[in-house]
C-alpha cells in the first residue's frame, strides 16, 4: 500500500473504514471527500482515485458493511449446520449447533443490543435514510434484506419443522428488529440493552407460532 493510500486494495479498504468512522462520529452529512481523506490520512486525490463521487464512496462503504455482516452470518449459520446432531434435533438444543442460537445471535446484532452494534447500526441507519434519495444505496439495502429474509426463513423452518409460514415469520421478525434498532438509536434511555434483549426474545417466541408454526412447548 502506498503512502497516499492509492493502492487498489489497502487504500480502498482504509478509505471505506474512514467513511464508516466519520459517519459513526459525525453523521452522514459530514462524510465529505475532504473529511474522509483527512480521517484516512490520505490525499483527496487518493479518495477520488477509488471513488469519483461522494455517492460512490457511500455505496462502497455500505456494501462493505453488508459484506462484513453477511460473512458473520455465514459463519454463525455454518456453525449450526456442522453440529453433530440428528436432523431436527439441533433445534431443541441450546449449544453452538442450535439454529435458534444462530438466529438469536443475529437478531441481537440487528437490534443493536450491545454498544458496538449500536455504533455500526447508527451508520447503517444513516445509509438506509439516505437510500430514499440514492438508488445505489437502496439497491444494496434491498439485496441485503432479501438475502437476510431468506436466511431467517430457513433458520425458522429448521427450528420449527412444522412451521407453515417461515417467510411471513421472517418478515415479522425483521420488522420487529428494525423497530427495536431505531428505538435503540433515538431513545436509548428508554430502549436500554436489557429492554431490547427482552423484546428480541419475545419476538423469537412470537414468530415461531406465526401461521401455524409449532411452539417449542408443542414438541413431544
Amino acid at each position: 500500500m502506498t503512502d497516499d493510500g492509492s493502492g487498489m486494495t489497502g487504500g480502498r479498504s482504509r478509505i471505506l473504514e474512514a467513511v464508516v468512522d466519520v459517519i459513526a462520529d459525525e453523521g452522514i452529512d459530514r462524510a465529505s471527500v475532504r473529511a474522509v481523506a483527512q480521517r484516512a490520512g490520505v490525499s483527496i486525490g487518493a479518495v477520488q482515485h477509488h471513488f469519483r463521487t461522494k455517492a460512490q464512496m457511500l455505496e462502497g462503504a455500505m456494501a462493505q458493511l453488508t459484506a462484513l455482516f453477511e460473512a458473520q452470518a455465514r459463519d454463525d449459520a455454518a456453525a449450526g449446520a456442522e453440529a453433530p446432531d440428528s436432523p431436527g434435533g439441533s433445534a431443541r438444543q441450546d449449544g453452538p449447533g442450535d439454529p435458534l442460537l444462530v438466529l438469536r445471535t443475529m437478531c441481537i446484532g440487528l437490534a443493536l443490543v450491545d454498544e458496538e452494534s449500536r455504533r455500526l447500526g447508527g451508520v447503517w441507519l444513516d445509509f438506509v435514510a439516505t437510500s430514499r434519495v440514492n438508488e445505489g444505496l437502496a439497491g444494496i439495502h434491498r439485496s441485503a434484506w432479501a438475502r437476510l429474509r431468506g436466511l431467517f426463513a430457513y433458520l425458522i423452518s429448521e427450528i420449527e419443522p412444522g412451521h407453515t409460514g417461515p417467510e411471513s415469520a421472517a418478515d415479522l421478525l425483521l420488522a420487529s428488529l428494525d423497530g427495536i434498532a431505531v428505538s435503540r438509536m433515538t431513545e436509548p434511555q428508554y430502549m436500554t440493552a436489557e429492554r431490547a434483549q427482552g423484546l428480541v426474545e419475545a419476538a423469537l417466541v412470537a414468530v415461531r407460532a406465526v401461521e401455524g408454526g409449532r411452539s417449542s412447548g408443542a414438541q413431544s
